[in-house]
Formats: structure tokens, sequence, C-alpha cells
């Protein structure tokens, strides 16, 4: 079971959310670099949780840690980069 789906951990996401006005984010696209790691991962968890994004685009290295947390769910798309070599941004999703 991805985190994400977890229902406590959804709850204790709401939570905070509570406390967010993430309103200018509303239906927009956003890019969550490291969004694999612990911070970004959090990250994303809770604008997946919030819902009213366009896109969420989590980059980092491992497509198959991607693929195991955030596969199949909606809005949600990999970019596949190291930080630590040239980043290409035209492979960007629409």
């Amino acid at each position: 079971m991805k985190l994400v789906e977890n229902k406590l951990y959804r709850e204790d996401i709401k939570k905070v959310l509570r406390n967010l006005d993430l309103t200018e984010l509303s239906g927009k696209k956003v890019l969550i670099t490291g969004g694999l790691g612990l911070i970004g991962s959090a990250i994303a968890d809770l604008l997946i949780v919030q819902g009213s994004l366009e896109k969420i685009i989590i980059g980092g290295r491992d497509a198959e840690k991607f693929m195991s947390l955030y596969a199949n769910i909606e809005n949600v798309d990999f970019l596949e980069y190291n930080a630590l070599g040239p980043v290409n941004l035209s492979v960007i999703p629409d």
C-alpha cells in the first residue's frame, strides 16, 4: 500500500491542511524537485491530498521508487533527473 493511500496518514495531512492557505496553487502545475526524498515526498503527499492542483510533477532519480509511491495517482507525473548533472527542462510533461 502506498503511504498516501493510508486512511490515518490522510487524516493527519488533512489536519495540517486546515492550517495552510494553498488557494494560490489551485489549478496550477507544481514541480517538486527531490520529490522522492523525505521532505519532498511529504510535500507531494500534502498536495495530492489537498487535490486542487492541475498537475504535480515529482522530480527525482529513481523511477522505480516513484512507481512504488505514486503510480496510478491522477494528475501526478514523474520527471527523472539527477541534481548533480544537467537538467533538460524540455522533458517536463504538459
